[in-house]
């Protein structure tokens, strides 16, 4: 093994000047190659450190503020949001973890139904306001009626005061005319009294002025007066 080991030194050491003899051009290429390897590699290194170095200031800005965990808790208030009514989501207008103020508006609601209940409303609406309508009419045609029934009983009660009116113009004139019959019939009943004592003082005064024969008076022991015989 030691014999083999001296042969092949001298060899080696004979072939560097055989080369470096044969042509001067071809070791400068061969030794320039190597730092132009370097430099590209150097080159690519700075590149890529630089590509790394911006996409990490990138994603520093994008996230800074937000931690990236597993297992983590986040303590923050809480708040549900719904609509006062409900319906079909036809648009959402915000973004997962946007921030928002008060009145934005979040999502717009398909307003479809809405617009149909609210033509149906509308609707009742009218037909409500036709027969309230037709009430009026009708109330204010019954208010011509019992107005003109009002008159008609105004008319009435003139009429019944009117024949009352008469009535005790008619029992007055009877009134009068029973006390003027009264007075008449009391004027009559002294007329006929007068006369029935007329008479008698006529038959009195009559038999006084008539001549009489001398009669003889008989007094009767009970007193009786009695005329005699002529």
């Amino acid at each position: 093994m030691s014999s083999s080991a001296t042969v092949s030194a001298p060899t080696l050491k004979t072939s560097i000047p055989e080369r470096s003899t044969s042509g001067g051009g071809a070791n400068l290429e061969t030794a320039a190659a190597p730092k132009q390897k370097r430099s590209r590699r150097r080159l690519l290194l700075g590149v890529i450190g630089a590509a790394v170095l911006a996409g990490g200031a990138v994603w520093y800005f994008l996230n800074a503020g937000y931690e990236t965990t597993d297992d983590a808790f986040v303590n923050s208030y809480v708040t549900y949001v719904s609509p006062r009514v409900a319906g079909n989501v036809v648009e959402v207008r915000v973004d997962d973890n946007q921030f928002v103020e008060a009145g934005q508006v979040l999502l717009r609601l398909d307003a479809e139904p809405y617009r149909i209940v609210r033509d149906q409303k509308l609707a009742a609406l009218d037909r409500a306001k036709l027969r309230i309508d037709q009430q009026v009419a009708a109330l204010r045609a019954a208010e011509a009626e019992v107005e003109q029934a009002r008159n008609q009983v105004r008319s009435q009660v003139v009429s019944l005061w009117s024949n009352l009116y008469l009535l005790q113009t008619i029992q007055s004139i009877v009134r009068y005319q029973e006390a003027g019959l009264k007075i008449n019939l009391a004027n009559e009943k002294l007329q006929h009294a007068n006369l029935v004592l007329a008479e008698k003082e006529h038959g009195r005064y009559s038999e006084l002025a008539r001549p009489r024969r001398y009669v003889t008076v008989l007094i009767h022991v009970v007193g009786f007066i009695a005329p005699s015989p002529s």
